[in-house]
């Protein structure tokens, strides 16, 4: 129940979630989601900075951007209906991760398609669930294939990253099973 609880309130902060929204989410009053709101931004600092210029970014330019510099256009942040705008603003801090993520992904898939030693080891990609990628391969080259596929997906981006992206791999008869 805890662990559930802290993912919510970290998923709403990380996307500027409201305090309405947290209360929803945790069935709890208005003042008590506040509360956890103050909590986690007086842990993550940062976090609320990165909002705060994110907002400033987009209300200046009209606009946001993912790290593949991809436009999602906020045509909504300048309404005078708070309701609006606040929804716009959160757009704003959103759609970077999200589709930052998206970006990074499609990389991986495009590197990993062009890995010509994947091919030869007749590894196939088969489906892309949100940040997964699922591979038919053969379980006499698992081991291999999948430091491939790791080296691929954790240095697909064409320019280095502040941080690294390590990924979990794992190899099964089927994909329940590989979860």
């Amino acid at each position: 129940h805890l662990r559930q609880r802290a993912k919510s309130i970290r998923f709403l902060m990380d996307y500027k979630g409201t305090s309405f929204a947290l209360s929803k989410a945790l069935e709890i009053s208005r003042e008590e989601a506040q509360v956890y709101i103050d909590k986690y931004f007086e842990g993550f600092k940062g976090v609320a900075e990165w909002q705060r210029n994110q907002i400033a970014f987009g209300k200046k330019n009209g606009f946001t951007l993912t790290i593949a510099n991809r436009k999602r256009h906020l045509t909504g942040i300048y309404s005078e209906q708070p309701k609006i705008s606040g929804y716009y603003e959160r757009i704003a801090c959103n759609a970077p991760v999200q589709g930052s993520a998206s970006d990074v992904i499609a990389y991986a898939q495009l590197k990993i398609d062009n890995n010509s030693i994947l091919k030869a080891l007749d590894c196939h990609m088969l489906l892309q669930i949100h940040d997964e990628l699922v591979f038919d391969a053969t379980a006499k080259y698992a081991h291999i294939v999948m430091e491939l596929i790791r080296e691929d997906m954790e240095n697909s981006f064409p320019s280095p990253l502040i941080l690294p992206l390590p990924i979990g791999i794992d190899f099964a008869g089927n994909y329940a099973d590989a979860k």
